[in-house]
């Protein structure tokens, strides 16, 4: 697949600065900053101390800074809690208004800060985020535990030290990821519509929270209960059937 680019408008970015810079990122992201170098980028998630997710980001290290790209939704509040644990560290953060674009290339997602030449369209990028499952904050989720979102688990090292939030997601993994709920991905030759119903044997197991044309059928993003996992969906009034892409 070739390399393709997307304005994404709706994030900003973080600049995290000073000595202490990896070290302080270590201890507070699912991500093994402390393993990247510069020019790297990697997704990672910022958790409560119960594992609830407060913002999932893209991690790009430059030469002097680290730059985290995410949401404007979720920027205040990051900073907040950031700044909480800078007191004795050589760490400085500034806010930026700065452009993020996304750049698309063999299913795989990552953030850029360079200006490409063409860009994809609003419609083609939402294809392409339903391809690859990666979810809106506000719109495909609130504070879920990160085993719960698929797209999510590339942010999360499972071999660094300790991190706010680590002992549930270490736990859970131990487990099998046993969640109660998946942000799964779907798809259906019949329209997909925000808000659908999704249903299993007649029950309401779920909701849809994204959904986009493509071609000859519609894919989306939906939430779906554990008692409903590996099993057969519909959706919608007419309980059309969806095929769907397990994680």
């Amino acid at each position: 697949m070739a390399l393709k680019f997307f304005h994404q408008k709706n994030w900003a970015t973080l600049q995290v600065q000073g000595k202490d810079r990896m070290a302080f990122l270590q201890n507070l992201l699912t991500q093994d900053v402390a393993a990247m170098k510069t020019g790297d980028f990697a997704w990672s998630c910022l958790l409560t101390h119960k594992s609830k997710l407060i913002a999932l980001m893209g991690v790009l290290v430059e030469e002097q800074h680290v730059v985290l790209c995410l949401s404007k939704q979720r920027l205040e509040e990051v900073l907040q809690i950031l700044e909480m644990y800078t007191v004795i560290q050589d760490v400085h953060l500034v806010a930026q208004n700065q452009d993020v674009f996304f750049a698309v290339q063999d299913n795989k997602l990552s953030c850029t800060l360079i200006k490409p030449d063409t860009l994809m369209t609003e419609a083609d990028f939402e294809i392409c985020r339903m391809h690859l499952g990666f979810p809106y904050a506000g719109q495909d989720y609130a504070d879920p535990i990160p085993w719960e979102v698929p797209f999510m688990h590339q942010a999360i090292a499972l071999n660094k030290g300790c991190y706010v939030g680590q002992e549930t997601i270490a736990r859970l993994y131990a487990r099998g990821i046993n969640v109660n709920r998946k942000l799964l991905q779907v798809e259906s030759e019949n329209l997909l519509t925000i808000g659908d119903e999704v249903f299993c044997d007649d029950e309401v197991v779920g909701e849809m929270t994204s959904a986009a044309h493509d071609l000859d059928h519609y894919r989306g993003l939906c939430w779906v209960k554990r008692k409903a996992f590996q099993k057969n969906l519909t959706v919608g009034d007419l309980k059309h059937c969806l095929l769907v892409q397990w994680h």
